[in-house]
């Protein structure tokens, strides 16, 4: 096993397989959420 990077715990590892579609389904969420989609359902105004 691969020893990991010091900027988390040793029990951290990223799965850069996903990193992508984890990333891309993050930003949806911030762009729906800044445009007031979800906002209701999140507790929003």
């Amino acid at each position: 096993m691969e020893e990991a990077p010091p900027h988390h715990t040793p029990e951290f590892r990223i799965n850069e397989d996903v990193l992508l579609t984890g990333v891309r389904t993050h930003a949806y969420f911030v762009v729906d959420y800044l445009a007031g989609e979800g906002r209701e359902r999140v507790g929003g105004r």
